[in-house]
Parts: C-alpha cells; sequence; structure tokens
C-alpha cells in the first residue's frame, strides 16, 4: 500500500466577523488546513450566486460540517451596520445564520476568544443564540498561540475520529456503489467550477482580502488533472485538494474585473473574479505637539546566522555628543508629517514621524511614550495606527532612554518590532520584553539583563549575557525572546541602561537588516532576513511598534520619537 494515512474526514467551518477577527480566522485556518487539509476548512461562504437563497446556502453549508468554530472578538456583539442597528439583532446577520445553523442542525459549537473578549451573557443575545453561552469556550491569545490551538486540535482530533467511526459502515457501500458506477461510466473528462463567478464586494486599498474558495469537479468521466494556468495580475490563486482558493491585492482604487483560467484534460473554464476597491475612509493622521503618539513581529526554515561586529572607534568627544543630541531634540520637537533626523556625517534626510497607539501598560508621558514604569511585572507596546510597508527597502530610527533600574540594576529591555497579527498585540513581561508570544512577527531588541536557561519564556538556552542586541523570528508562528529563535546577536555593546538617551536605527533591504546604536554610520549587527518570505504580509505590509517589560526587576523604558523613511 502506498500514500499516506489521510485525516479523519468531516469539515471545520470557521465563523467570524471580517472587521474584527480577520487575522486571528486567517492564523487559525492555516494551523487546521495544515492538520486536516484546506479542503476540509470552511472559512467563507462566497458560493452564493446571484438568485441564490442565501438562508438556504449557509444552512446547507453549515449542515455539511461537524465542527463550527465561533471567533468572538471585543466587538463581535455590539458591531453595527449602516443604520447604526446591531446586526446580531438582524434574521439576515451571516454570523447570527451561521451560528444558527449550526445550533439547529446539532453541529457542535466551540466559541474562540480573542484578542481578551469575553463569553456575551444570554441577555446579550438573540433568542436563538441563546444556547450559545452554555459552550465551552477556548481563549485564542497572541501570547499562547501555540499553547491554545494545540488543546483546540485536541478536541477536534476526538470529535472527527467519532465522526469517521460513524460515518465507516457509510462509506463501505458508498465505496462499492462507486465502484460498480465506474465499471458502466464512459466518456471524457468534463471541467466544472463552482461558483463560476466570485464577486470580493467593496474592499478598503490596502486592506486585507477576504479569501474564496471555487470547487473543481469532473462530471464526466477518467481523470481531470485540473491545473490553474492564468490568473489577473492583481490576484493570487492556490490549488487547495478539490479547491481553488482565490486572494486579491486591493492596491489600486477602482473596480476589478479578471478571469481565472483553469485548464484540464477535459477542456478549460474560466472563473470570472470582481471587486471594488474603495478609498480608506481615513486620512493619515497628523501628529500634535502638545500629545504627539510616537512610535515598529512564527514557524518555517530560519535563514543562516551571519553577524558583524563593529570595529572599536576612538570615544567622540563629549561636545560633540551633546551637539548631535541638542540636534536630535530640536528637529524631533517640531510638530508635524516630517521631521529632519541627523546622521552623524551623512546628509540630513526626510522621515515621517509615527502615529503610535499604546497598548498594555504604555503611557503618553508630555512629550514622551513611556513603554513601562519601574514597576515589577509590566508590560507596554505602542503600534503604528497604520501599517507600513515593510516589503521595500526602509530605515526605522527611534530615540530612547532607561532609567530609574532598582538595586539590583534593573531589567528587561525593549524591542523593536514588525509584525502584522494584531494592532492590540503584546506579548510576555519579564524576558518576554513586551514581544515575546505574538506571531507573525520580527523583532530587533535590546536586552539589557541576561535571563537564564529555565526561568520563563527562557525554557531552551536562555540570554547569552547582559547588554546584548538581537534579532528573533518564529516566522508565521509566535515569535520567542529564548535565543532558540534568534536569527543574530552580539555581545558587550554599549550599555543602554545608563541614563543617558539613545538612538537606534534598524535599516532593511530585501534580504538584509542593518541595526545600528548610537553610531549610525556602522552597524553594530547584520543579519540575513526577508520580510516578504519570512512573514506573512498584507500586500506586503505589517504594523510597526516598540516593546518593552519589566519583570521581578525593573527599570523605565522611555521613547522619544520612532521615525519611517521608505527608500
Amino acid at each position: 500500500m502506498s500514500g499516506s494515512i489521510p485525516p479523519a474526514p468531516g469539515r471545520i467551518f470557521i465563523s467570524y466577523r471580517r472587521e474584527e477577527a480577520a487575522y486571528p480566522a486567517g492564523w487559525l485556518f492555516d494551523r487546521l488546513a495544515d492538520r486536516y487539509g484546506a479542503g476540509q476548512i470552511f472559512k467563507d461562504v462566497d458560493s452564493i450566486e446571484l438568485g441564490e437563497d442565501f438562508v438556504e446556502v449557509i444552512t446547507r453549508a453549515v449542515g455539511s460540517c461537524d465542527v463550527l468554530l465561533a471567533l468572538i472578538g471585543p466587538q463581535w456583539l455590539t458591531i453595527a451596520d449602516e443604520h447604526g442597528q446591531r446586526r446580531l439583532d438582524s434574521a439576515d446577520d451571516f454570523v447570527r445564520l451561521e451560528i444558527e445553523a449550526a445550533l439547529t442542525r446539532k453541529v457542535l459549537v466551540i466559541p474562540i476568544l480573542v484578542d481578551g473578549a469575553r463569553m456575551p451573557r444570554p441577555d446579550e443575545l438573540p433568542d436563538s443564540l441563546a444556547t450559545l453561552v452554555r459552550r465551552h469556550a477556548l481563549e485564542l491569545s497572541p501570547t499562547r498561540f501555540a499553547f491554545d490551538t494545540s488543546q483546540l486540535l485536541k478536541v477536534l482530533d476526538k470529535t472527527l475520529a467519532g465522526v469517521q467511526i460513524q460515518r465507516e459502515p457509510e462509506e463501505e457501500v458508498e465505496r462499492e456503489g462507486a465502484g460498480k458506477r465506474s465499471e458502466t461510466r464512459t466518456g471524457a473528462p468534463r471541467l466544472e467550477l463552482s461558483p463560476s463567478e466570485v464577486d470580493f464586494g467593496r474592499l478598503q486599498v490596502g486592506g486585507p482580502s477576504p479569501q474564496r474558495s471555487v470547487q473543481v469537479r469532473n462530471t464526466g468521466g477518467g481523470s481531470l488533472n485540473a491545473r490553474i494556468a492564468e490568473v489577473p495580475a492583481w490576484a493570487r490563486a492556490e490549488q487547495a485538494g478539490p479547491n481553488i482558493v482565490l486572494v486579491i491585492d486591493p492596491a489600486v482604487v477602482g473596480s476589478l474585473t479578471g478571469d481565472v483560467v483553469v485548464h484540464s484534460d477535459g477542456g478549460p473554464a474560466t472563473i470570472r473574479i470582481s471587486a471594488q476597491v474603495d478609498p480608506s475612509p481615513f486620512p493619515a493622521p497628523e501628529p500634535q505637539q502638545a500629545e504627539r503618539r510616537l512610535s515598529t513581529a512564527p514557524a518555517g526554515p530560519r535563514p543562516a546566522t551571519r553577524v558583524s561586529r563593529r570595529p572599536r572607534r576612538p570615544r567622540q568627544r563629549w561636545w560633540r555628543r551633546r551637539v548631535v543630541w541638542v540636534m536630535l531634540i530640536a528637529l524631533t520637537g517640531v510638530a508635524g508629517t516630517t521631521v529632519a533626523i541627523a546622521t552623524g556625517g551623512r546628509s540630513a534626510r526626510q522621515a515621517q514621524l509615527v502615529n503610535l497607539s499604546p497598548v498594555g501598560d504604555a503611557v503618553r508621558v508630555g512629550d514622551r511614550l513611556r513603554l513601562t514604569a519601574p514597576e515589577i511585572n509590566q508590560r507596554g507596546a505602542a503600534w503604528s495606527t497604520e501599517q507600513r510597508k515593510v516589503q521595500q527597502p526602509f530605515t526605522a530610527t527611534f530615540q530612547f532612554q532607561i532609567t530609574n533600574p532598582d538595586a539590583r540594576g534593573g531589567a528587561d529591555g525593549l524591542a523593536f518590532v514588525i509584525q502584522n497579527y494584531s494592532r492590540s498585540s503584546l506579548g510576555d513581561n519579564g524576558g518576554g520584553i513586551g514581544y515575546h508570544g505574538i506571531p507573525n512577527s520580527v523583532a530587533v531588541e535590546f536586552d539589557t539583563s541576561r535571563t537564564p536557561q529555565g526561568t520563563p519564556p527562557m525554557t531552551i538556552r536562555g540570554d547569552p549575557s547582559d547588554h546584548h542586541i538581537g534579532v528573533h523570528t518564529g516566522g508565521n508562528g509566535p515569535n520567542s525572546a529564548d535565543e532558540e529563535l534568534r536569527i543574530g546577536t552580539i555581545h558587550d555593546e554599549a550599555n543602554p541602561k545608563d541614563g543617558r538617551p539613545h538612538t537606534a536605527r534598524v535599516r532593511y533591504s530585501p534580504g538584509r537588516m542593518d541595526v545600528y546604536l548610537d553610531d549610525l554610520d556602522t552597524p553594530a549587527l547584520t543579519v540575513p532576513l526577508n520580510l516578504a518570505t519570512t512573514l506573512r504580509l498584507t500586500n506586503g505590509a505589517a504594523w510597526i511598534g516598540l516593546t518593552a517589560a519589566t519583570g521581578t526587576r525593573v527599570e523605565q523604558h522611555e521613547v522619544w520619537s520612532l521615525t519611517w523613511q521608505p527608500a
């Protein structure tokens, strides 16, 4: 016997609201598809054609599944339509219809709480959904993504295995009937695509694209051998078992229409795809001088480590350092969308001042962003309010200051992070430096304390030393501050918690990332890195920001500004 043992049969339906849970649903889909196959996972009702009763289509789709995962985010209960009415109160709401169909047809429903959401109360739900609150819920946190999904997989394995046992007699009868039919079947293969037209609806320029699935059928005899032949430049198409998964790139405002051409031994067929891409309703925010939002992240093979240590340079005279800092402080204090950054001998360039939104313990204090106060078990982050194009070359520069260490020397440091998981992402405290556990991220850490092996989260290797710079990524999976996921590090650099202001710079071009500390001419660390292949980006973009943390040892982490300059 050849071939691998197929996964347990049975389909899994993911119900979610795209406004708040598109990214968690996408990561969960990938994890489940790896386990059970993409053809087993149903994420979007995308086959409703003109004239069809969408209630019947949803009921059939949910009824064909064995498990429904209901992703519930912080706004799941309150999201309203264009008239200001709560969507859950509408009998035509897709999410409501999906869960109603599952409850009515006795499909196993597992609520998944994402981004800190709570389970709704019965009086907050329509009567038809009231029994949802009696289902045991699973929390899905970016800081525990691997653990949470492993718990979910255990439940799904058990459920789908039970379905397999129940279906085996029915499948045996079906196989016998199929064998008899194959003996009498004649004629050539015939390709059929369902649906033949897919409308992505209205999307926002630069925003995420939903996935659409088209079923590939052979309505004739023999082998079909279907393959994708042509795809519009603004779309992607991938074969996943008996389906073709479609995604578009809403990078241009306007109406998009095109054909995906599929060839087969039974002849060609086309899928007409379309979308209306609208401009962003929110203009880029203007930072104000009085309230400046200072402003940055996974599995697969990691590139080989390549570390470049900068040569020791003569100490600058005190007056030169002071002049540089006076220039920096003066320039970054100017209100507006751009500031000039002194580059230590290079000509000044223009860079955008990034608008940041604080998360966790991060707060604004005057003209600074305080990521953590000098208190135990703090963790703070601040993310750009708009995603940045990180697939292309860029330079990010930020000024920070670490003060008020405790009697034991203080801990734990801060990090510049690129991530495409959530704008509210927040990792572990202590040695996690606020980024440990964030999926789909790359972190450039400025670690100020050695966390030994065996002290969470350093379960594998531990920190190499005090005062080191490192670059860490877990690819599409959760990141880790443990040295097992480092792709480069350098030790014994200048102490960033000496109480003085410091300037850090991250310069990226595809295939290489350079990290600078104070000396903006010579990189302290160089690592091989391609963000386009390491992370799952949204049209080449991700959020950037800063994170910091304390544990049982404390210090204060403050940032003055973060600037961004595309090449």
